[in-house]
């Protein structure tokens, strides 16, 4: 009987520990989300995003410098490649702009998983975020999709690149050798 009760009390604290744990990744979310979307309330009628101040908050190390990567490219390019707001899963918003955590999971070691709904527009748009804990917090390392979404953007970017600097290289070693063929031919006329 000894054995059965300290297994019950025992399993009843790891579940209240395991909850405590889910908890505090539901609070983080909500924390977040709290502040970030108090920014696009108070600036309905405003075209600019906040991203890069709630970015360097509340996002890993790893989805910052993708985010960063993607952002040089389009700077660099003009090619957008991140067209809409991941914060609000849109392009634009309206004062009714509300999100709720609907539900936040602790899983293994560092990393938890959470899904808010996000009301904008007149609709409802559930959004799946990761999360990492890093720098003593909870950090959100992907959310719908968005890291894998940079990564092949980012690995397609490259393979054009590369396929431009090739040609680009083939193009002026094609001129280089005409202009070694022209010069011999010069050289050949001029001592005949």
């Amino acid at each position: 009987m000894k054995k059965l009760t300290l297994f019950l009390l025992t399993l009843f604290w790891a579940l209240q520990t395991v909850n405590a744990q889910n908890k505090d990744v539901k609070t983080q979310v909500n924390d977040m989300y709290s502040h970030v979307f108090k920014w696009y309330i108070e600036h309905t009628n405003d075209t600019s995003s906040p991203q890069d101040n709630y970015d360097s908050l509340y996002f890993s190390t790893e989805l910052k410098q993708l985010i960063a990567k993607a952002n040089d490219i389009s700077e660099q390019t003009g090619d957008v490649v991140i067209d809409y707001d991941y914060w609000i899963a849109a392009q634009d918003w309206d004062k009714d702009l509300s999100f709720k955590v609907l539900k936040a999971t602790k899983k293994c070691g560092k990393k938890a998983t959470a899904t808010i709904c996000i009301h904008n527009c007149g609709s409802d748009t559930n959004v799946n975020i990761a999360l990492v804990y890093e720098r003593g917090k909870w950090l959100i390392d992907d959310i719908n999709g968005l890291r894998k979404a940079l990564k092949d953007n980012l690995k397609n970017y490259k393979k054009k690149t590369s396929f431009h600097e090739f040609k680009h290289n083939n193009t002026k070693l094609e001129e280089k050798k005409e202009r070694t063929i022209k010069a011999r031919s010069s050289d050949r006329d001029r001592f005949r």
